[in-house]
This record gives C-alpha cells, sequence and structure tokens, in this order.
C-alpha cells in the first residue's frame, strides 16, 4: 500500500468534513422531501453514467510488445542482470532498465 504523506490525510479529513457539513446544511435549507426527489434524480443519473461509461471510453491501450519482452525460453542477461548475485536470496526484484536492484534476506 503506497505511504500517505500527514498533510494528504488531513485535507482528506478537512475534505470530508466540508461536504457533511455542507450536506447537513442543504437538508436543513431545503428541506428532507425536497432533499430526497434532488438525492433520488442524482442517483438515478449517477447509475446510469456508471452503468453507460465502459462502453462510452475508449479501450485502454495494451502495453507495448518488442524489446522489453523476452521469450519464454529466453534468458535475459544484461550488465546489471550479471552483476546480481542473487543466490539465497529471497523475494528479489530486478529492474533491468538499470536502476537498481532490491534484495530482501529474510532470516
Amino acid at each position: 500500500m503506497a505511504r500517505r504523506s500527514p498533510r494528504l490525510i488531513w485535507a482528506g479529513r478537512v475534505g470530508f468534513g466540508v461536504v457533511v457539513t455542507a450536506l447537513v446544511t442543504y437538508l436543513c435549507v431545503v428541506g428532507l422531501d425536497r432533499a430526497d426527489q434532488f438525492g433520488s434524480a442524482a442517483g438515478c443519473v449517477l447509475a446510469l453514467v456508471a452503468l453507460l461509461a465502459p462502453y462510452l471510453l475508449p479501450p485502454a491501450q495494451a502495453a507495448p510488445r518488442g524489446q522489453d519482452v523476452c521469450e519464454p525460453d529466453e534468458i535475459r542477461t544484461s550488465d546489471t542482470a550479471a552483476s546480481n548475485d542473487v543466490r539465497g536470496a529471497q523475494g528479489v526484484q530486478i529492474n533491468y532498465g538499470g536502476s537498481g536492484t532490491q534484495t530482501n534476506w529474510f532470516a
């Protein structure tokens, strides 16, 4: 899970508080009957948008095939891969892009 900064956590809390305060204010000003009607209409529109979104949005682009894809029987070697001795390690992640290796050693 991604680490979140305290600034983002507080921003989320403040945003939530603003939304709840606005909702309570709206319910008090408009009245429950009118707010119920508006909420039903808004919920219907949002449900239709959610159902139609997969058909209206363009499909996701597939990952490009090419130089970075290895065949199943091919062993990829490069300068960074050859210099990493990971025998006996558990949970090794090697980035062939050249930015390093993460090796997890467990007792």
